[in-house]
């Protein structure tokens, strides 16, 4: 069963384009990335669909319900503010793994519209800042980073894709049936608050998983999550 529709877009000859900025270019380098990156996430934010980064040369945007000739017009625009080429590829699977592997060209893409719901999973470090504060940036930059590892793994093994978002943050993307699995794990062996998103476009799960999250802090309780499905309120745990 198909679940998962993805873009996944590369930038070809990307070490060519490095090179040719000389020795002195990392800055350069970094700032344009964060330049295509800004702009994915804004233009795949307007029709509906979430990135994902993957490296910097790599990125993948979530099309559950996203109509495909939407997702064609944001390789269009990112094309024109590209330093090089773009390789625009489109996947389908019942898992986020599976879409990533059996992605294809955009232009040999001819399946039907995917109408599945995105479940996002949104993780967030409890006494992330008590403990900047007290043991400093290091050890708040490992504790964020292992904790990001830890969620991306065990996304990957439940069918699912999962980024860091800065700060404390962990977004993860699930199919539908992993997402207690999921949750579960994830309070069980951290810190943490999760807030659930269930709906039909990405860009509104991603929004219901941050609302469930500001629910759970307003009511100062620790270590349990809540899930939103199409702005109903379900509490789990």
């Amino acid at each position: 069963m198909i679940l998962v529709k993805l873009g996944v877009l590369r930038l070809v000859r990307y070490e060519s384009w490095i090179c040719s900025l000389g020795y002195d270019r990392e800055y350069l380098v970094q700032a344009r990335q964060h330049e295509l990156l800004r702009e994915l996430h804004r233009r795949g934010a307007a029709i509906g669909a979430f990135a994902i980064p993957l490296t910097y040369d790599l990125a993948a945007l979530i099309l559950n319900s996203v109509r495909t000739k939407d997702y064609v017009k944001v390789v269009e625009d990112l094309s024109s503010i590209s330093p090089v080429p773009l390789k625009a590829m489109i996947g389908r699977g019942d898992t986020y793994p599976k879409a990533l592997s059996n992605a294809m060209e955009l232009e040999a893409f001819t399946y039907p519209e995917l109408e599945e719901p995105t479940a996002a999973v949104h993780v967030d470090l409890n006494g992330y800042y008590d403990l900047l504060e007290r043991e400093g940036a290091y050890r708040a930059y490992e504790v964020v980073t292992s904790l990001a590892e830890k969620l991306r793994r065990l996304a990957f093994n439940l069918g699912g894709l999962a980024t860091y978002m800065g700060g404390d943050n962990v977004l993860a993307f699930l199919p539908i049936e992993a997402v207690d699995s999921f949750v579960a794990r994830a309070l069980a062996e951290d810190d943490v608050k999760v807030g659930v998103g269930v709906a039909p476009t990405p860009r509104r799960a991603v929004a219901l998983s941050t609302e469930a999250l500001a629910a759970i802090r307003r009511r100062d309780v620790k270590r349990r999550s809540l899930k939103l499905v199409l702005g109903v309120a379900q509490r789990d745990g």
